[in-house]
């Protein structure tokens, strides 16, 4: 692990240190490899924590806000582990157990076939981890069989506001014209209120680019929004998120300006 830079860090650094050596997993990966693509990726998730905007609060000049779903929202399947890890569980002591699962379960196809066991042990210091390790297999199962397309749309009961999606069927999928509500993602087991907002403020309007912005297989979202529009609609819960959203109107704000 990479030493604190000074006394003030020392806090974030000492919260996040990775779990111990977990058992070999079932698509074979190297433990040793796996643990350097672990730490590497820890080590960019220590950028982002409410601890560092307290010690460097980000500015309208600033390239990012410091949310961790600017990092990895390059890639929607993992935005959306990430999610679901955050429920319930504060940022500082997930970031490790998400480093762990995304070296070791890179897509949806190896994270469907994962160890339980092996899933267990890796989210245990978060708690809840039986329930954690089944929400994520069946998540990428779900998404193995029907990954998130734009032209497919599924409800979500009271979102974004409280009756949206009573007049849709439990299984049933909007197309692309369809005016009633419905998300991309929505269809996905543990995806609620807080992982909406974030697909819809980091990785929509990319989804949205073109038929090929996102590839099934890894949920590497390939293509950028020639649009940059669905951020302005979204009026997180989350306090972070909330606060995220003003400081982006307002850098936008200020960007118009100098244009």
């Amino acid at each position: 692990m990479p030493k604190a830079p000074n006394s003030g860090h020392l806090l974030l650094f000492e919260s996040t240190r990775l779990p111990a050596k977990v058992q070999a997993t079932s698509v074979g990966e190297d433990d040793a490899l796996a643990e350097r693509r672990a730490r590497t990726l820890l080590h960019a998730f220590n950028g982002s924590s409410t601890l560092e905007r307290a010690l460097n609060p980000p500015t309208s000049a600033s390239e990012r806000y410091g949310l961790i779903q600017e990092i990895i929202s390059g890639n929607l399947f993992h935005l959306v582990v990430q999610s679901i890890l955050w429920n319930q569980t504060s940022g500082i002591r997930a970031k490790p157990a998400l480093a762990t699962l995304l070296s070791r379960y890179p897509d949806p196809a190896s994270l469907a076939a994962a160890s339980t066991t092996d899933l267990r042990y890796i989210l245990k210091p978060l708690g809840l981890q039986n329930t954690r390790a089944v929400r994520l297999r069946a998540m990428a199962a779900t998404w193995v069989e029907s990954p998130p397309n734009r032209d497919r749309r599924y409800r979500k009961l009271n979102y974004p506001q409280q009756g949206d999606g009573r007049d849709v069927g439990k299984a049933e999928v909007l197309c692309a014209n369809d005016p009633r509500p419905g998300w991309e993602i929505a269809h996905l087991p543990g995806v609620g209120r807080y992982a909406l907002d974030s697909f819809r403020l980091f990785c929509r309007d990319k989804l949205l680019a073109s038929p090929e912005s996102i590839s099934p297989s890894s949920g590497e979202l390939t293509e950028y929004a020639k649009t940059d529009t669905e951020w302005r609609q979204v009026v997180p819960e989350d306090k972070e998120l909330r606060l995220y959203v003003e400081w982006r109107k307002h850098k936008a704000k200020l960007s118009s300006k100098v244009d």
